[in-house]
């Protein structure tokens, strides 16, 4: 992936490398799907949680300086080498902002309590003192580690192999026509479909019978896409996944496909079994690509789904009106999500 570089270079620095000049400059929609693209590609270094954490910031972000900050430590996307380095924020860490956070509230819970009983010894003094040895040891580590992180980017800078976020394009001249550039980020309704134990039954029909099958089942699906102004994302293997604009036409639109498998069932004795999971959010709008966490959660919601079930987040049922009968099913903690999450039925019949 290449990159382009900003003018200015001989400025002092800040934002991750970025000329204070640039950065300030508004971040162009091609820059931030740069930007999401080099996250996604580099950043599994990062860990989940904090890789999804940066996905969302770089949606958010509003100037250049904005999006070097979330790319500077990653490999491949480094500050050029001239200048200061970035200076060190051990508040990078998650781990040590839970700490230093956890910390702080649990003795100044010690102090109140002291100070609320008036005992003449000074009792939180022992705890805060032996942990904060414990917190400074951990802030050591912490600083240490975004360290050699800068380290090994000067490293890679001085090699070449630097990448940083370049200058803005070039505006068009007065005459030309400027296309109209949608904005990247839209609130979606995400489906996910599976079809299930699809391994064990290509085993047993085959190939060629599964190429067969999955045709028509896809064709399935996209005729009732169709009828609820769904778009199609992605079909791979057995799984496939929609986008819609309308929550209440989304969940029609799965309830159908669930019915129309019955009614093959009924009619033929055979039909796929389908579980399907859903969820609304904002998400990115790329080129024949959605990308945003509400992706993720739709996915981890339909891996909770039993075979011929329609499974939806809270946030998608709150959207919904009284035609649609929601059967609870309770917390779950989905993979990836520090926070369960309450998940419903869509009771269509089966």
């Amino acid at each position: 992936m290449t990159g382009v570089s900003l003018p200015g270079h001989g400025r002092e620095r800040d934002n991750g490398g970025v000329p204070s000049s640039a950065a300030d400059q508004p971040a162009s929609n091609e820059d931030r799907e740069r930007a999401l693209q080099l996250l996604r590609v580099t950043g599994t270094e990062l860990g989940l949680e904090e890789l999804e954490q940066r996905l969302d910031a770089a949606v958010q972000a509003r100037t250049v300086g904005d999006l070097a900050t979330l790319l500077w430590d990653l490999d491949g996307t480094t500050p050029p080498p001239s200048g200061p380095a970035p200076r060190v924020r051990i508040w990078r860490s998650a781990g040590f902002r839970y700490h230093a956070i956890t910390y702080g509230l649990t003795n100044g819970f010690f102090l109140g309590t002291w100070a609320i009983t008036g005992a003449d010894f000074f009792w939180p003094f022992f705890p805060a003192a032996g942990w904060g040895i414990a917190l400074g040891l951990h802030a050591t580590a912490a600083h240490a580690a975004q360290l050699r992180k800068q380290q090994r980017a000067a490293q890679r800078a001085i090699k070449g192999q630097q990448l940083t976020i370049g200058p803005m394009p070039v505006p068009p001249p007065a005459t030309a026509v400027r296309p109209v550039t949608p904005s990247p980020r839209s609130s979606v309704v995400v489906m996910f479909t599976d079809v299930v134990d699809s391994t064990r039954l290509t085993e047993v029909i085959g190939d060629d019978e599964w190429a067969r099958v999955r045709a028509r089942h896809l064709g399935l699906l996209r005729d009732c896409y169709g009828a609820h102004r769904g778009t199609e994302v992605t079909a791979q293997g057995d799984g496939f996944m929609a986008q819609f604009v309308s929550p209440v036409e989304a969940v029609q639109c799965a309830v159908e496909i669930q019915r129309r498998l019955q009614t093959q069932r009924d009619e033929a004795g055979f039909a796929l079994p389908v579980r399907i999971g859903m969820h609304t959010g904002e998400a990115v709008v790329a080129t024949n690509d959605l990308l945003g966490t509400v992706i993720n959660m739709a996915a981890r919601v339909m891996s909770e789904a039993a075979p011929g079930e329609v499974l939806i987040t809270e946030t998608l049922a709150d959207q919904l009106d009284a035609r649609f009968e929601l059967d609870d099913r309770g917390l779950r903690t989905l993979k990836g999500f520090t926070r369960p999450r309450h998940l419903l039925a869509v009771c269509w019949g089966g």
